[in-house]
């Protein structure tokens, strides 16, 4: 969905895009099902989660004005 966004090439829809692939990635991480899913996929989302400082638990990408 995002990338259908993308292609009508308006800033308009900037903001929509970036919470479609925020919203995905989140949903790669939390539907893992097994330790190598990430490699086997070529998913890096999907990867093991192995601390809490993950760099996944990280937010950036929103203006928080």
């Amino acid at each position: 969905m995002a990338n259908a966004l993308r292609m009508k090439q308006d800033s308009q829809y900037d903001s929509t895009i970036l919470f479609i692939e925020k919203f995905n990635d989140a949903f790669d991480i939390l539907n893992t099902k097994g330790k190598d899913q990430g490699t086997r996929e070529r998913n890096r989302f999907k990867e093991k989660l192995s601390s809490i400082q993950d760099w996944r638990f990280e937010v950036s990408g929103f203006n928080n004005s």
